[in-house]
């Protein structure tokens, strides 16, 4: 499925809830993992693995506990999906903690966003959410997020082998955005690349809000964002 107004266009896919396709201006910075359509997923892979990029919305981020797959259904069962136009509407076929959640995507003319929407009706509990975009910055770019509260890296580097990969990154390390722990100095986490041929996780805990957005929602909670870049 497919949205469009004047230099910007996106696509979306119903099978797992996936935005990807997305042009503005001539640029594509959604990123697709390497194995994808070239490497078969094991029978217990969930699945957005066999299509990981893009942007997909995570509820809850991470694991669960529950029975869900990692990320939650959302990127993970079918959507029930129609498209007019710049703008796309959509409803998961799976409940998320007995709620209906409902995705509303829009483009703009001439404006280089997709505007999205993700809205709970009913349901009980917390749930961590986020959306998990993918992005590939060969040349580099500009990290911005709303208020975190304080970023920091998980116990062990991603890659604890140096023949195999390095970090810039501390880990564990805990700081803030603008001045992070790292392997040599201080990090910037705001400019990427942080360093040269590096593969670093970082979590941004995310500050209190003074509203959530959501509608009929019991204990609709978002706690965490998580930003996961990789350069070659």
């Amino acid at each position: 499925m497919r949205i469009v107004a004047a230099g910007i266009s996106a696509r979306f896919d119903p099978s797992l809830g996936i935005l990807t396709g997305f042009n503005a201006g001539g640029h594509a910075p959604l990123h697709t993992a390497p194995w994808v359509g070239q490497e078969a997923m094991s029978a217990d892979a969930p699945p957005h693995l066999a299509k990981l990029g893009g942007d997909f919305f995570c509820a809850p981020c991470g694991g669960a506990e529950d029975g869900p797959p990692p990320h939650g259904w959302p990127p993970n069962a079918q959507w029930e999906a129609s498209a007019e136009g710049d703008r796309l509407t959509a409803t998961l076929t799976r409940k998320v903690y007995g709620a209906t959640l409902r995705k509303e995507l829009t483009v703009k003319d001439h404006h280089p966003f997709v505007y999205q929407s993700h809205i709970f009706e009913g349901g009980v509990g917390e749930v961590a959410v986020a959306n998990h975009a993918n992005v590939s910055l060969p040349e580099g770019g500009h990290i911005r997020t709303s208020h975190k509260r304080w970023w920091e890296t998980p116990p062990e580097p991603l890659e604890g082998d140096p023949a195999r990969g390095r970090s810039t990154l501390r880990y564990p390390a805990k700081g803030a955005m603008t001045d992070f722990p790292g392997q040599e100095a201080p990090v910037d986490l705001s400019q990427f690349p942080w360093g040269r041929a590096h593969e670093d996780f970082a979590c941004g805990v995310e500050a209190p809000a003074t509203s959530l957005g959501w509608t009929a929602v019991t204990r609709i909670v978002q706690r965490d964002v998580f930003l996961s870049l990789r350069i070659p």
